[in-house]
């Protein structure tokens, strides 16, 4: 019995250390807070050799920034399963940690923060730093006007700045770029060079013959990457003139007009083109609307009816094509007639009217 009760009371005082020791760790996780550990990385594409700098913060739920404790930076390549450590650093008083790193290959990056007696740990998300033997770089352009007449020129601007996905498209000064014209078989010919400025930004006049595609090239360096810009095409647009005509120049209310209309190229009748019959009201200072479309006959002539209630001005519109420039025609000023009424009497031996 003894024995018996000797093992009851063992059993006892253990169950109480026992639950003594859970109600103390619950305790003890009651009291601590939870963390959050946000993670970024200076560049996201380095060349070889070049440094990149990872950076976080470690904050409390509800306490903010979280001084003097110990963060650890972890990596792992993109072939590898496990984590290693590189090194730790203590966070400052805004909470704030960054480490330098110089990886010889692509490379993932993490933080870790192992908790305290008041924290519990946490990790951070992961950056990944690519490391390349050259930069990525880009080509912007445009070109302006997009469409000239014989003998005229245009400016093709163009901007050499790193790729986006660097995370750091900055314009890239003293380097050397190449305006490029497409042949008809699909190559290209060199029409000039020029150093970019301090913008990364270089000029380039044109004075095409005829139509012409261009665009603008970048040679690989030991530091950059090559790249192109899309292409951007100068219309050499050939003159055009456009007449008009109205077969009346006032009209009753409710009765019709023709306007009609020559379209011509350096003096040749220009056919199955497409012309737009323009009006506003003459009293009115507003913006021309577009009333109708028609197309050029083979003679380059081409007609409209319409019905005006007001006094209208009308134009003709010949929008350019990638060969014909744009044209517009003289203004046509068409009357309408306001109705009136007459009246009569007879006063005596007179005979009276009035006219309204």
């Amino acid at each position: 019995m003894r024995v018996r009760h000797t093992a009851t009371a063992a059993a006892v005082t253990v169950a109480t250390m026992a639950a003594s020791a859970v109600v103390g760790i619950a305790a003890q996780a009651d009291t601590k807070t939870p963390t959050n550990l946000g993670i970024r990385e200076a560049r996201q594409v380095i060349v070889l050799g070049e440094a990149n700098r990872i950076s976080g913060r470690l904050a409390a739920r509800g306490q903010g920034a979280i001084a003097g404790a110990t963060v650890e930076l972890v990596k792992r390549a993109p072939s590898a399963d496990d984590w290693t450590a590189v090194r730790d650093a203590t966070t400052n008083e805004q909470g704030a940690v960054s480490f330098l790193v110089s990886p010889r290959q692509t490379m993932r990056f993490g933080l870790a923060f192992r908790g305290d007696a008041t924290h519990f740990p946490t990790r951070s998300g992961v950056v990944t730093t690519d490391v390349v033997r050259r930069l990525p770089t880009a080509i912007g352009i445009r070109v302006n006007p997009h469409a000239i007449a014989p003998g005229g020129s245009a400016e093709i601007r163009g901007r050499l700045h790193l790729a986006r996905r660097t995370r750091h498209p900055r314009p890239l000064p003293d380097q050397t770029l190449t305006l490029r014209q497409r042949n008809a078989d699909d190559s290209w010919t060199t029409v000039a060079t020029q150093q970019t400025d301090e913008n990364g930004v270089v000029h380039f006049t044109v004075t095409p013959a005829q139509t012409s595609r261009y665009a603008i090239f970048f040679a690989p360096t030991d530091r950059f990457r090559a790249s192109r810009s899309r292409g951007v095409t100068v219309s050499v647009d050939q003159p055009t003139n456009l007449s008009i005509t109205t077969s009346v120049h006032s009209v009753d209310p409710g009765r019709s007009v023709t306007v009609g209309g020559v379209l011509t190229e350096n003096g040749q009748p220009l056919a199955d083109k497409t012309v737009e019959l323009l009006g506003r009201p003459a009293h009115k200072r507003q913006p021309l609307t577009t009333l109708g479309t028609g197309t050029t006959a083979s003679d380059g002539t081409v007609s409209f009816t319409t019905g005006p209630t007001v006094d209208t001005i009308y134009r003709l519109l010949f929008r350019h094509t990638d060969t014909d420039a744009r044209s517009v025609s003289p203004a046509a000023l068409v009357l309408v007639r306001r109705p009136t009424t007459l009246s009569i009497r007879l006063d005596g031996d007179t005979v009276r009217g009035t006219l309204f």
